[in-house]
Order: structure tokens, then sequence, then C-alpha cells
């Protein structure tokens, strides 16, 4: 399951996969939330819950998707070298 979890690790951890060579991952939380339901609902350090991404929780699912990008960016500059070393042009 995506999106829920027994504390905030779990609840906005992203699901990772590779498809044919190319790394896919997949966020998950919801924006479907009346404001009395957010603190209740939503996953902490010491609760488990959903992931949201209504602030200030939302700040987190912001930070794993700026990880992994740096993540992804830092993954296609190692392809691209590993391209130019072998003679081939991306």
């Amino acid at each position: 399951m995506l999106g829920i979890g027994a504390n905030a690790k779990e609840a906005y951890r992203p699901w990772r996969t590779d498809v044919r060579g190319q790394r896919i991952t997949v966020f998950a939380a919801t924006d479907v939330l009346d404001d009395w339901l957010i603190e209740p609902w939503t996953a902490t350090d010491a609760q488990s819950g959903l992931a949201s991404s209504k602030p200030p929780a939302g700040d987190r699912l912001l930070t794993g998707i700026r990880a992994d990008g740096d993540a992804a960016a830092s993954d296609r500059a190692a392809f691209t070298q590993r391209q130019a070393c072998a003679g081939l042009t991306p």
C-alpha cells in the first residue's frame, strides 16, 4: 500500500521499481481531508495514518520528492558519463 503506514516514515515511503532499465518512483498522498481531519488522520512519527499533501505535513512529502529527484539527476549524470566513456552519444 502507498500513502498509509504505522508511522510517517512508512506512510511517506515511495514505491520504487525498474522497468526495462528505467527507475520509476511513485509517491502517494491524500489532499482530500477536511480541516478537522488533517491532524487525527495524518501519519506522524508517533501515530499511524495517511500521507498528506496538506501543510505542514505536506512538507515531508515535498522533501522526499526533492531528494528522489536529486538522486535521479545523479543517476542520469552517471549514466551519461558511462555513455561518453563508451564512446556513445547521450
